[in-house]
């Protein structure tokens, strides 16, 4: 059977974990979807401003310092892995003969994720832009009157607002707190 504080107790730790748990989902999981003027679609985790500043941030950074090493332990680039998705999709497109997908992933790229386009990485040394050649060739071949969406993303990023999922993670934390102090038993007067 649990002690009589067990419940107070539990809830206290189960309030904050929830919470934790939520803070976790909504910023690994909760993005943005980005539109632009071509019909290209595709979700991150960055609004589509935070995403071109970013770019600039990393065009000027990578110049002298780029991600050639992938570090197993420490701060992920989100930005970065973000790009390498939209590289392998493009690719595995391409090996797919998906052309039009290979085509609206390189615009994204191109677009949002240029950096990662001439910078080395651990991937490859020399970049990832497609030759001049490869790029005009496919460009003649697809019909770009149509949007492309794009699916890279290996986990989910869902729409959700975010001041929604805030309001769960603080529900969550603070909710089991006030239902364990309701619970109480009144404290009697020994006199």
């Amino acid at each position: 059977r649990a002690a009589a504080g067990s419940p107070g107790t539990l809830a206290r730790a189960a309030g904050p974990s929830a919470a934790l748990l939520v803070a976790f989902v909504a910023l690994v999981h909760v993005g943005w979807e980005i539109r632009d003027g071509e019909g290209h679609a595709f979700r991150s985790v960055f609004p589509a401003g935070v995403l071109e500043a970013t770019s600039a941030d990393r065009a000027r950074r990578w110049q002298t310092d780029p991600p050639v090493v992938q570090r197993r332990l420490g701060r992920e680039d989100r930005y970065a892995s973000e790009a390498l998705w939209h590289v392998q999709a493009r690719n595995r497109a391409v090996a797919e003969g998906r052309l039009r997908a290979a085509w609206g992933e390189n615009r994204i790229l191109e677009q949002y994720y240029a950096p990662i386009l001439d910078a080395p990485t651990w991937r490859s040394a020399d970049g990832h832009r497609w030759p001049m050649a490869q790029r005009a060739d496919i460009e003649a071949r697809v019909d770009r009157t149509t949007g492309y969406e794009s699916d890279a993303h290996p986990y989910p990023i869902h729409l959700w607002p975010g001041w929604a999922v805030w309001a769960a993670a603080g529900a969550m934390a603070i909710g089991p707190l006030l239902l364990a102090r309701e619970r109480r038993e009144p404290l009697v007067n020994s006199r």
